[in-house]
């Protein structure tokens, strides 16, 4: 996206800008700043390492991708550090959740599923904390039953994170038998 975006402003400018010999300096610069804003988002695409994430339920890991060429990070999800954007000047880009990155420069990793940070992040640590049952939503129906026979045959263990939000079973039987082997 980057290297599109050099590469059109490189041959607009190079095409549209009427030089005089004042000029010629700034010209040159302009084009050149360009071109190698080009060249670099195009090593970048050749190069860059896989880059993926992952929300492993079952081990309690996140994985999320390294800044530029750094590889992928994984990490316990008591770990990872969540913040939230600030608006811009504008008031664009506010409340979207992000990860920070363990590097040197704390660099963020916009993980938003497109609601605000308060609700991405619920559902995260809702799905990834594997004594509760999975979130609402479709994509988890086939996987309810088998969730809800391991966390039975591991005696239906107290959550890993505290929530104010209730997370009831698929049915009231199952919410029943919860109750009565797990407690909560």
């Amino acid at each position: 996206m980057g290297g599109g975006v050099f590469l059109l402003l490189f041959v607009s400018f190079l095409f549209t800008y009427t030089t005089s010999d004042e000029e010629s300096v700034i010209f040159i610069l302009v084009t050149l700043l360009f071109f190698l804003g080009f060249l670099f988002f195009a090593i970048y695409y050749y190069t860059m390492p896989y880059k993926e994430s992952l929300w492993n339920r079952e081990d309690g890991l996140v994985t999320f991708p390294g800044f530029m060429w750094h590889q992928n990070i994984t990490m316990p999800i008591d770990k990872v550090i969540f913040s939230m954007s600030s608006p811009s000047v504008q008031g664009g880009g506010a409340f979207n959740l992000q990860i920070v990155r363990p590097d040197k420069t704390y660099s963020l990793f916009l993980c938003t599923l497109g609601n605000n940070c308060y609700e991405d992040l619920s559902f995260y640590l809702w799905y990834m904390d594997k004594n509760r049952p999975l979130p609402p939503g479709t994509a988890f129906d086939e996987y309810r039953q088998a969730d809800f026979e391991r966390r039975k045959s591991a005696g239906f263990p107290k959550p890993l994170f505290p929530s104010n939000i209730p997370t009831p079973e698929t049915t009231p039987e199952q919410q029943a038998e919860r109750e009565r082997i797990g407690g909560w």
